[in-house]
Formats: structure tokens, sequence, C-alpha cells
């Protein structure tokens, strides 16, 4: 439809429920513009939520969609790009890398089915679009090279399954909806890097995808506390069940 219509940009603003008391002064004055046709003014100048003192629960978020009967394990982007800061986009993510490793021994003493994913780009970088332009420093992940390779500490299995992809979902222009309906699952256990990226991209797409979306909170990171952290939030409040490590693998062992 955007093609259609010959656009080339637009622009996504997210505003609360008003009956929450959470539209705020763009977003009131942003809706009678676009309903009359009219240009938004740029630059208004945007006001915080107001607070509430109700909890998420409270008002409707945070509720819990558990685990299904057969659960797969994702694991996102964990490649020596990632996870190694020579790389120049890479960050230490050693603790959360401890934490994937002990859900891949419990998953394969389940037989459970393990994917991986690793984000990677031809040679000449075409097949980037718009998100190697507002994130060049992706440009290091070429196809063949040591940065795409899933990090030692995690090595896959030969039966295992590497999705290759070139943007921050997992689901996106692959095949993994399908790989998943075809072995039964109904959940997925997500860890992975970043919290605010790639983690949460495919978070939400596997909940809308119409899988039970799981992060596992010590198993992902980001490139800071404060990103990791309110990305956590957002999470369980809206997309996926955030549980640790422990608690996924109690969840295998029937505890």
């Amino acid at each position: 439809e955007l093609g259609r219509r010959n656009v080339d940009h637009f622009a996504v603003y997210l505003m609360h429920d008003a009956m929450e008391e959470t539209l705020d002064a763009y977003g009131a004055q942003i809706i009678p513009a676009l309903s009359s046709g009219r240009s938004p003014s740029v630059g208004l100048k945007q006001q915080a939520p107001q607070n509430s003192d109700r909890s998420p629960v409270a008002t409707g978020y945070s509720g819990r969609s558990g685990f299904g009967v057969r659960p797969a394990l994702l694991v996102v982007d964990f490649i020596r790009g990632f996870t190694d800061v020579e790389s120049g986009v890479g960050r230490d993510y050693g603790a959360a890398i401890d934490v994937t490793r002990e859900l891949l021994v419990a998953f394969r003493a389940q037989a459970l089915p393990v994917f991986f994913t690793s984000q990677m780009y031809e040679r000449d970088l075409d097949d980037g679009g718009i998100f190697l332009k507002k994130v060049p420093a992706l440009g290091v992940l070429r196809r063949g090279s040591p940065w795409v390779s899933v990090d030692d500490r995690l090595r896959p299995n030969p039966n295992e399954r590497l999705v290759e992809k070139q943007f921050a979902s997992a689901f996106f222009g692959t095949m993994l909806d399908t790989e998943l309906r075809s072995l039964g699952v109904d959940t997925v256990v997500m860890a992975g890097c970043t919290t605010g990226g790639n983690v949460r991209a495919s978070a939400l797409d596997a909940m809308q995808h119409g899988f039970r979306s799981i992060v596992v909170s010590d198993a992902v990171g980001d490139r800071t506390v404060a990103a990791h952290e309110s990305n956590l939030s957002e999470l369980d409040a809206k997309y996926a069940d955030v549980v640790t490590g422990a608690a996924v693998i109690s969840k295998l062992m029937g505890e």
C-alpha cells in the first residue's frame, strides 16, 4: 500500500490509550491534524505521559502466556560479530552466554528443537537495504566473514538449524515460522542479543505468528544495562513472558 502511494518514508508515533490518561500533548495535537488532512507541525514539544499509580497488571498488562507443550530454543545472533569487541559492534555478553549454554544442555537433553540465527550480508551489502543506512556498522557482517559465525562457546550441533537473516527479526524474510510449525513447536524460548533490538523484534514476531514467546532475562543482553532493563520491562508487559534461565530449566525438568 505504501509503495502504491509512492511513499518512501513514514513516521510511526505510539500513543497510549487516552482512557488510561497517558495520551501526551504531541499525540493530542497530531491526531486532529492527520484526521483533517493537514500536515502536523514539526518540532512540537513532546510531554511525558502522566504517571499512574496503577501497576501494569492492574491496568491490563503483564499477563502470562506460559509454556505450551513443545518449546524450541532460539538463540538470536550470538555470533562473533556481536560477542567480540574487536568487530566494532560487539559487546561482552559472557554472563548471558553462560546461561545460554545451560539452556542448550537442557534442551538437548530433552531432544527439543534448537535454532540459531546469524545476521549476514552479501559482499556488496545490497541486501541490507535501509537497515544498513541506519546502522552502517553492521557492514562488517559479510557472508563468509568470521564475524557471522556462531560464538565458539555455543557451537550448534549438526542437527541444529542456523537461520540466516538480514534484518532484526528472526522471522522476517526467513522460513523460521514454517520450520517451527513443521516441528509442532508452540513456544519459542529466546536467548541472544540485543535485548532491545533483534531479541525484541523476534519476540514480538513470535507472538504475532501465534507462538508463546518467552525471553530469558539472564540469557540476553544489550549495549547498556538501562536499554536491557527497559526493554525487558516492555517485553514482559506486552509481548512475552520474561523469565530466568533457571525457571526455564526447572520447567523442562518437570519441577
